[in-house]
């Protein structure tokens, strides 16, 4: 009786400190697709967790598995005024492509070669 007891209780931990590993990350495209204009940033952060980086008006989401980021500005209220996501596939048009005075940056196509803009 007692070394059933003493079996459940390990398996019961195991499953527990396994489960608390396996938290599921809330940063995905459908949940991003979930953010509108004017909710709040504390609706934003439950939808899809801490930010990576916040600023002042804006906060960054990113993973590198698979590559994936996503900008949400914020008005001086704390209310959402826009949003933009960026993938492996929509990089391109990345608004931090240029630098702050608009000159030509370095960017990766995706493949080995590197693409200069003008």
């Amino acid at each position: 009786m007692i070394m059933r007891a003493i079996a459940l209780l390990a398996v019961t931990t195991i499953l527990l400190t396994v489960g608390a590993g396996c938290e599921s990350d809330k940063f995905t495209r459908e949940r991003y697709e979930t953010i509108y204009t004017g909710q709040s940033a504390e609706a934003v952060q439950a939808i899809l967790g801490e930010p990576d980086v916040k600023f002042d008006n804006s906060w960054r989401y990113m993973r590198s598995r698979p590559v994936r980021k996503a900008i949400i500005e914020f008005d001086a209220d704390g209310t959402v005024t826009r949003k933009a996501w960026y993938d492996r596939d929509e990089m391109g048009d990345h608004p931090e492509s240029l630098d702050e005075i608009g000159a030509p940056s370095i960017r990766s196509s995706g493949s080995s070669s590197v693409t200069i803009d003008d």
